[in-house]
């Protein structure tokens, strides 16, 4: 069967994630391999689950936005695949038990929101090292001034939302700067709303948020006088 690749069908998978594929064909063009769900569609700009040889363990592939499996490579969201194109993690191909309903090693992979460009932003950015708390360097940090936003989508259909946050550190403040962050979700829906954070005296924290059936997700610092929020490990999961 002829492939198409179009726009509608590229959206049409796009709200996928490591879905299982129960059925279907591999096939192979002179682009590459890709995989022929069994009714005429097929993965792209996703994971997906796929039991190649019916032996009831699957192996989980990344498809592009034009259809074709990634292979020996980094995928866009940071994790390798191997020359079969198989998920990998320290060098071992990770499995699901398609029959048992469940996975034998690793679930499906994180989405590391430095890794991706956001939907929305303003007076926000992306930071490779950035100090907090007195002198503590973080990396690979989402940063956000007063009155900043960060939107991601969640269109993939993650269930939480980790992170570590504290103030940006600055010496030429007074360094009682403050502020709050604010997690919205779809139609401004308040997911979580920290205590008041100031500069130099609260020390990093952890969050962890339930964003299921949430779209999307919307970081926001919500201050008066100038304090800066740093945000690094945020993952959906």
């Amino acid at each position: 069967m002829k492939k198409f690749i179009g726009l509608v069908a590229v959206a049409a998978f796009s709200s996928i994630m490591a879905s299982s594929a129960m059925a279907g064909t591999w096939k192979q063009n002179n682009v590459g391999w890709w995989f022929d769900n069994g009714n005429g569609t097929y993965p792209a700009s996703t994971w997906q689950w796929i039991d190649g040889n019916n032996d009831g363990i699957a192996e989980c592939y990344y498809f592009d936005r034009a259809g074709y499996m990634l292979a020996n490579s980094n995928t866009p969201d940071g994790y390798q695949v191997n020359a079969s194109g198989a998920w990998v993690q320290n060098g071992a191909v990770q499995t699901k038990n398609l029959r048992a309903n469940s996975q034998t090693t690793s679930s499906r992979p994180k989405l590391v929101l430095f890794d991706v460009e956001p939907t929305y932003r303003l007076f926000a950015h992306k930071e490779k090292n950035i100090t907090v708390t007195d002198g503590e360097t973080w990396t690979d940090t989402l940063n956000i001034y007063p009155g900043g936003i960060f939107e991601f989508s969640n269109e993939k259909g993650y269930t939480r939302l980790r992170a570590k946050v504290a103030p940006q550190y600055s010496q030429y403040s007074s360094g009682q700067n403050s502020c709050i962050l604010i997690v919205y979700g779809d139609n401004g829906s308040v997911l979580y709303r920290s205590e008041e954070i100031v500069e130099r005296e609260t020390e990093p924290f952890d969050i962890d948020i339930d964003i299921s059936g949430q779209s999307k997700i919307q970081f926001t610092c919500s201050s008066t006088d100038g304090a800066n929020l740093v945000i690094k490990s945020a993952r959906f999961e």
